[in-house]
């Protein structure tokens, strides 16, 4: 053979060969997602899918004989059916497995029991749902103690469960999630705690994804100890789930708000800042922990800790301003959230919403923010003068569209007036509104916007409630109460000696529904044996306090199990009310100042009507008897849980005194307004180590006010070390595009710049209100040195602010998102996801062996043709 055609024939082969080649490069190195579609899932979207959910309370988690244990009825398909209905996309199922399986060593499950389980997870798979099971009550029944005095045995039991529900569901559609344990705790000490959890996390892991079919890739669901949302839970969680390397798994945690405002204590009746904060600062800290890095969160359980004794343990409009705000935000920092409903929220036989205003209310924030007030309703005292009343709108972006009573429009300028975000209802509507005898609800006006749910304002005639005098035991003791059409907010319970008297004696304001509850239709109020058990025999002033705003005091007298109980004189509790009627500016300043819608100057003296107690390292688990002792004798009457101070600035230098603190409860806030600065580009806050000490001692935190910014800084900021300390604002040269002043912070202790700070830093913005930008698109930017540019911090808009929590310290302002449209373009390449990195590289190899192989087929045709 000739070397030409041998030549040919190598170059023949070898075109083929490039072409099978690039078949076989496009073939078989496409990215995972291709080859094995249906076992891939993007749980981010995943995760978004779920959204919103409820929960199957208090029926397969019953603890007792069956589902009914707990008094709802069985599940029906009609129940799953109305759950899909109402527009949620998931369902969490709770299991108690504890006394119905067998002993060990096999732990079987009941048939019938898992069959019904197992019947209810097909009812939600049919309509579309997306399902989560877990081990509910079994966490405290016996694994909270098990894992210390009974390991093994525990362990064996926990991993029996899991194995028979991994081999039951393993070929179900992947749209079953599992869940690990709900809110884990054990016996034991913190760390030794993790342990635990992480070794039943792990077992759990394994069991499930060496099950064979589709638990290889089924999500996962993973908590932190106690559902809990503090750092020191969730860093944990998250070290455990990058370890374990698995793009299948969701984190969890519950969320119950503030509690204080939560069970209604110590005097927190209205959705205040602290409530806000608490939200923001929770979620700020959950997202960046874990949706920041691609885990998604669900909050497995949301709600109000009251609701397990009333939904009406808080105040209807405060309730509604608290749901609005908290999905809003639950939503803004990409958490799934499921509603706990044990019942108390969607009768179980009448598939009926036992307050449909609240589940409007929830509805509309899974797509739209909606405007509040600071109020709901309006109290007019019977035969007083009746003058104009003013509530102040929260718009929330909305814009107010029309008043209405009946459905019918009002009259702007007769009937009511519209004056910036307040909201005037004139005296002459009013009257024309109340000329029935009776007192209570008696009309409803309708405030309508352009988006969200309308705001509803009840006014109301009343009359100062008369308590009568009570003879009982501690069992059974009610005070005879006439409420002439008004509603119990709180009730102080105090000794003689001025101590606050009954449990949680670290606040005279008792918690609404365990010590008392009052019962409109027969007309009295029961003070609780759970109250009596913590008083001590003697006399106790008791101050009821109406929303009325009415005072009425009573005496109580407790010998052993006999108690008796006389009002004081009417002209002792004619003190709040003597005058009539509150004027309009009286009423309001209590609700604007307890509203966190409002600008802080208005909030700022807010404390000084009462002695709200502060309870912000409570929750719904611990008990905190031996706190209460240690914090007695330094929560005194002079004490407040907010103290305002403006201290004077030289050479830049503002001081505070060692007696500001003093005057701060433990667990509270001092704010230090810096007002005599304003016109200062530099201001430093000077600490000495006294003072550091103290606030580390009483855990108050330090909140910092300059101009049109402010930020609170928590206690745990600051070493122990005896140093001092200083923080410095600088406020820098307006920045491009910039909607608020700019500021370069700093904290310094001991001469070493504190860079990493154990809990975030909040930090509000006042936005220029002269510029127009669009209120969704507004975040804090942080100055990234090294690359000239802003990143974006995150943050929430709220009625003139931008409110954003910081890990670390630099300048930042806020921007609005599409000014930074360009400076995210130049990064974009780095943000391409390896999927399509890798996609891009291999179909870039092929495109260059096609050329090669095309080339030297192009030349073998050209050889041929010439004979070469």
């Amino acid at each position: 053979m000739s070397t030409s055609k041998i030549l040919n024939c190598f170059y023949q082969k070898c075109a083929l060969s490039l072409f099978l080649t690039m078949i076989f490069l496009l073939a078989f190195h496409a990215p995972p997602e291709v080859r094995a579609e249906t076992n891939t899932i993007d749980i981010e979207t995943y995760a978004e899918n779920m959204q919103p959910g409820w929960n199957l309370g208090n029926s397969f988690d019953a603890v007792g004989t069956d589902e009914t244990a707990w008094g709802n009825p069985p599940v029906t398909q009609e129940l799953i059916k109305k759950i899909a209905s109402e527009g949620y996309k998931s369902i969490r199922i709770p299991v108690t497995f504890d006394q119905r399986m067998a002993e060990g060593p096999d732990y079987t499950i009941d048939a019938d029991f898992l069959n019904r389980v197992d019947q209810t997870v097909q009812w939600a798979l049919d309509e579309g749902l997306y399902v989560m099971i877990n081990i509910h009550h079994d966490s405290w029944l016996w694994l909270e103690g098990g894992m210390a005095t009974d390991h093994d045995n525990s362990l064996a039991r926990y991993e029996a469960i899991w194995t028979q529900l991994s081999a039951h569901f393993k070929d179900y559609s992947t749209n079953l999630m599992f869940e690990s344990i709900n809110e884990p705790r054990f016996q034991a000490s913190e760390e030794q705690s993790q342990v635990y959890l992480d070794e039943l996390n792990t077992a759990f892991y394994n069991i499930v994804r060496e099950s064979g079919g589709k638990n290889d890739s089924r999500p996962l669901v993973l908590p932190t100890l106690d559902t809990g949302s503090e750092s020191h839970k969730i860093n944990p969680l998250y070290d455990y789930i990058k370890e374990l390397n698995d793009p299948n798994i969701l984190a969890t945690v519950h969320y119950y708000g503030f509690w204080p405002f939560s069970v209604n204590i110590a005097g927190y009746t209205t959705f205040e800042q602290d409530t806000k904060n608490d939200i923001i600062q929770t979620f700020d800290r959950v997202h960046d922990t874990f949706s920041a890095n691609g885990i998604p969160v669900v909050i497995g359980e949301y709600g109000l800790l009251g609701f397990d004794t009333s939904t009406d343990v808080i105040q209807q409009g405060e309730k509604l301003k608290f749901f609005e705000f908290m999905l809003h935000y639950a939503q803004e920092k990409d958490l799934v959230h499921m509603l706990w409903d044990n019942g108390q929220h969607l009768g179980r036989n009448s598939l009926e919403w036992s307050d449909p205003s609240l589940i409007e209310m929830l509805k509309t924030s899974w797509e739209v923010r909606s405007a509040t007030a600071s109020s709901n309703e309006v109290y007019l005292k019977k035969d007083a003068t009746i003058e104009d009343q003013v509530l102040t709108l929260n718009l929330h972006g909305t814009t107010f569209e029309a008043l209405l009573h009946d459905g019918q429009a009002l009259i702007e300028g007769e009937d009511y007036q519209l004056n910036g975000n307040e909201l005037i209802l004139k005296a002459g509507l009013l009257e024309s509104l109340t000329g029935s005898n009776d007192f209570g609800k008696q009309a409803t006006l309708t405030a309508s916007f352009n988006q969200g749910m309308d705001w509803d304002i009840e006014v109301k005639t009343y009359d100062t409630p008369v308590l009568d005098t009570a003879v009982g035991e501690a069992s059974n003791f009610t005070i005879p109460t006439t409420f002439n059409g008004d509603r119990l907010a709180t009730m102080e319970a105090i000794y003689p000696s001025g101590e606050a008297a009954g449990p949680q004696n670290w606040t005279t304001y008792k918690e609404f529904g365990y010590t008392f509850t009052p019962n409109y239709q027969d007309n009295e109020i029961t003070l609780r044996e759970n109250f009596f058990n913590e008083v001590n025999d003697g006399e106790v002033k008791l101050t009821f306090h109406f929303w009325s705003g009415a005072e009425i005091t009573y005496t109580i007298t407790k010998s052993a199990n006999s108690i008796t109980g006389e009002p004081f004189t009417e002209e002792e509790n004619e003190t709040e009310d003597q005058n009539g009627n509150e004027t309009p500016d009286d009423q309001n300043k209590n609700e604007d100042e307890n509203d966190p819608d409002k600008e802080d100057e208005a909030g700022k003296d807010k404390e000084d009507e009462k002695d709200k107690e502060e309870a912000k390292d409570e929750n719904k688990n611990e008990n905190d008897n031996d706190t209460k002792s240690e914090e007695k004798n330094e929560e005194q009457i002079t004490q407040k849980s907010k103290v305002t101070k403006q201290p004077s600035v030289t050479n830049n230098i503002a001081k505070i005194l060692n007696a500001d603190l003093t005057e701060v409860k433990n667990g509270g806030t001092l704010l230090v307004d810096l007002k005599k600065a304003d016109n200062m580009d530099l201001v430093i806050l000077s600490l000495t180590e006294e003072q550091i000490h103290r606030l580390i001692e009483k855990d108050v935190q330090l909140s910092i006010m300059h101009g049109g910014f402010q930020m609170d800084v928590p206690a745990s900021t600051f070493s122990k070390a005896k140093e001092d300390a200083e923080i410095r604002l600088e406020k820098l040269e307006a920045a491009a595009d910039g909607l608020s002043d700019v500021y370069d912070l700093t904290i310094v202790q001991g001469g070493t710049v504190i860079d990493e700070f154990a809990e975030p830093i909040a930090l509000s913005f006042v936005v220029d209100s002269t510029k127009e930008f669009d209120v969704e698109r507004l975040g804090v930017y942080v100055k990234n040195a090294e690359a000239d540019d802003w990143e974006l911090v995150g943050g929430t808009y709220e009625d003139g602010k931008v409110i954003a929590s910081a890990d670390h310290f630099s300048a930042f302002v806020v921007l609005e998102e599409a000014k930074q449209v360009s400076s995210m373009a130049d990064k974009a390449g780095a943000l391409l996801p390896e999927t399509a990195t890798s996609m891009f590289n291999w179909l870039a190899l092929s495109a260059v062996f096609f050329l090669i192989g095309g080339g030297l087929f192009l030349r073998q045709r050209w050889l041929v043709k010439n004979r070469v």
